[in-house]
């Protein structure tokens, strides 16, 4: 099935039409909303080597019209330009500040952004986001030298943080060195906004051990560098879309029927801009899989599964053995689980605070899950990368061989 979901399709296909590249994208010059999904087949599938190569050809246009120069990390290959002009920026401002105001309070609450934020257009929207809502924030990263985490931890005290934007491998790392000076006594958290990895519902429950039942673990926005914020999140692991900005499209999906009224469709997601930028984010292949909730008179529910790499068949499920490993009664604050369907093994890299008996619960859990498969699981290796100074702001949980 080939799901398509976007505010008004015929406005949609009204503005294909009129970016359209000669020759390359659908010809008709004028449409109705049934149009859309044939003008999307005639749009060829982009990926970050497309953008890439985009940028070389359209060096100029981006060093004359950005306002803010800036790139992907580079953690999975070369780094591709995301130069922001004044348009994208500002409607990325705006879903952003629509995404902090369900949350935040102003005069209440007092964020602060921890990421490195070197060349990334979404903490400078973030930014932009906060000061017009009025909510107060810092923007803080252990940096050798200069900001340890007593200081952090200091900084948080001192201005009455309550609420932490990050990442969740960020996030954990945090919270375990603070933990170490003083097991987070005096901090004010109440909220986790949390973006940039898959964050599933155990990962919510694994947050609340550390900082307690009352503090809201939020999906905060699903979304990357070159295709801005893309969702808000609403709890129990699921997102709404900002359907007047973008087409969602989950191609080759399988669908599974729930009532009359109501089913669900699963497969990767393309996503394109309705509202202009300096990239042409048409018909971009995420690489991410959804489960989409689609019931009449209802706005579609967004739930990620993970990226299409780790979805491999015959390799236990990312999301199960991460629902395992934190359901032990013990805080996790990082694992890496390697799993080879040649030697059917699940290898477990775990760091946690306390006693090293997790990592024999952790390991009788995945036993009895997975009796055909030889468990190890290891506690608080000395070279995890996890325990350097600085870490990653994202971390690979999951790899497969």
């Amino acid at each position: 099935m080939h799901l398509i979901i976007t505010a008004n399709r015929r406005k949609a296909a009204e503005y294909l039409a009129s970016t359209a590249e000669k020759g390359k994208d659908y010809p008709l010059n004028h449409f109705d909303e049934n149009d859309l999904e044939d003008m999307l087949q005639h749009i060829p599938v982009k990926n970050k080597n497309d953008l890439i190569d985009y940028a070389k050809e359209h060096r100029v246009s981006f060093l004359e019209n950005a306002v803010l120069f800036s790139e992907t990390s580079g953690t999975t290959g070369k780094p591709l330009q995301t130069p922001r002009g004044p348009i994208e920026l500002n409607w990325n401002t705006q879903n952003q500040m629509y995404a902090y105001s369900r949350h935040l309070k102003t005069k209440q609450d007092r964020v602060a952004i921890i990421h490195p934020g070197m060349l990334s257009p979404f903490i400078e929207a973030t930014t932009f986001a906060l000061k017009e809502l009025g909510v107060g924030y810092v923007k803080v990263f252990p940096i050798e030298g200069i900001c340890d985490y007593r200081r952090i931890r200091d900084v948080l005290v001192r201005y009455e943080i309550t609420t932490l934007m990050t990442t969740p491998s960020l996030a954990l790392k945090i919270l375990f060195e603070i933990q170490k000076i003083d097991d987070c006594s005096g901090l004010k958290i109440n909220k986790l906004l949390l973006t940039g990895e898959l964050i599933t519902e155990s990962c919510e429950q694994n947050f609340k051990k550390i900082l307690g039942e009352d503090c809201e673990v939020i999906a905060f926005v699903y979304g990357g560098s070159e295709t801005a914020s893309l969702m808000y999140g609403i709890g129990h692991g699921q997102y709404l879309a900002f359907q007047e900005d973008f087409i969602f499209e989950i191609v080759d999906g399988e669908i599974a029927f729930v009532t009359p009224d109501e089913y669900m469709v699963k497969g990767e997601l393309y996503v394109t801009w309705l509202k202009g930028g300096l990239l042409p984010i048409k018909r971009y292949n995420t690489n991410d899989v959804f489960e989409v909730t689609v019931k009449k008179n209802h706005p579609s529910k967004f739930k990620p599964l993970g990226r299409i790499v780790n979805l491999k068949e015959g390799f236990p499920s990312s999301a199960r053995l991460e629902e395992l490993i934190y359901s032990v009664s013990q805080p996790i604050f990082n694992y890496v689980a390697t799993c080879s369907s040649t030697q059917q093994s699940i290898n477990v890299d775990l760091v946690a605070l306390g006693s090293d008996q997790v990592a024999n619960d952790v390991r009788l859990k995945l036993t009895k899950e997975f009796p055909k498969h030889e468990v190890t699981v290891r506690f608080n290796t000395v070279h995890d990368p996890f325990l350097e100074f600085a870490p990653k702001p994202k971390l690979t949980r999951y790899i497969t061989n």
